[in-house]
């Protein structure tokens, strides 16, 4: 087990009424199921962290939990949203914490298959930039005008990523160390926020917000990098032995919109369009989702919790015990 390591959103965990447990990993680390054998022992629900699952549309190639796991245990925030909606992990943390609300017996009980208000509600999933947003509560963002928004998307279109990148370097360098450099999308948030209230998104972004009041316990999985990256490519043949690629081919119409510059759907198009073959967008799809996992990997490491290499449910629930 790995040193404890303080974070500004880690709170102590302690066998109260309410409670929350947090399961985190990278992708392919067996999230889902473990919240699943976790939910079972607990009697707990299943809220959703995952920014992809949200999206009704996207079914094999985000892992959605299967309709086993769907029909057993009451899972909140799968298939939600459509993926023509604009959905920001401040309006997921916004949801989440209504659901959290909610399912503790704050607004009432929530209609599940359980037979009483849950005292444990377990939250699974690869999105650290969700879930922050749901613990430490949500930024308050300005309305951004649409000639705004559109211009940033045009110079993304015109210019490329690159010029996303350079202007949000010279404009917030703090938030430019931490963003996903690689994504387009949160780029063009920030400059627009940034564009439409003069401040930098840094200093939007540690405005003074409302937490979440509930304590909560990490449950942080690290898996041999090899091994993971082995199960990495054996989901992706299973994904494509399922389906994935007519299930891409039916959204590629739609490839421009937000939700669909997803790993497991962008890199079809190239093959959709004869610019590759397909075994290169196969194995693409596993380059991007290794290193997608080495980035939650490394996130990961700042948390404080219980750092484990497997999902055992058995020893998670012994640390859980023992921190009473």
């Amino acid at each position: 087990m790995r040193p404890q390591r303080k974070h500004p959103w880690a709170t102590t965990f302690h066998l109260v009424n309410k409670r929350l447990i947090i399961i985190s990993g990278p992708t392919a680390s067996g999230k889902s199921e473990l919240a699943v054998q976790l939910s079972l022992k607990l009697n707990a629900q299943i809220l959703s962290a995952d920014s992809r699952q949200v999206y009704k549309e996207l079914n094999i190639g985000v892992a959605k939990p299967t309709s086993t796991q769907l029909a057993t245990i009451p899972h909140h925030l799968v298939s939600y949203v459509s993926i023509h909606e604009k959905y920001s992990a401040g309006h997921w943390a916004r949801d989440a914490r209504k659901v959290i609300e909610t399912s503790f017996g704050a607004e009432g009980p929530v209609e599940s298959r359980h037979n009483s208000t849950p005292d444990t509600l377990i939250i699974a999933g690869g999105s650290g930039l969700h879930v922050q947003s749901l613990l430490e509560g949500i930024p308050q963002m300005p309305d951004v005008p649409p000639a705004v928004r559109q211009a940033y998307e045009e110079k993304f279109a015109t210019h490329g990523i690159a010029a996303l990148q350079e202007e949000l370097r010279v404009q917030d360098p703090a938030y430019f160390e931490i963003v996903d450099q690689q994504n387009a999308h949160r780029l063009q948030r920030a400059l627009c926020a940034i564009a439409a209230s003069g401040k930098t998104f840094t200093a939007l972004r540690n405005a003074p917000r409302q937490p979440l009041p509930y304590p909560a316990s990490w449950v942080i999985l690290e898996p041999n990098r090899e091994q993971l990256y082995a199960r990495i490519n054996q989901r992706v043949d299973d994904m494509v032995a399922s389906g994935l690629e007519e299930e891409a081919r039916e959204l590629y119409p739609l490839r421009s919109l937000d939700a669909l510059q997803t790993i497991g759907y962008r890199e079809w198009w190239p093959y959709f369009e004869g610019v590759c073959d397909r075994d290169a967008a196969i194995e693409k799809i596993k380059q991007a989702s290794r290193q997608y996992a080495r980035r939650q990997l490394t996130w990961n490491r700042r948390l404080e919790g219980l750092h484990i290499n497997s999902p055992d449910p058995t020893a998670i629930l012994t640390h859980l015990n023992s921190r009473k």
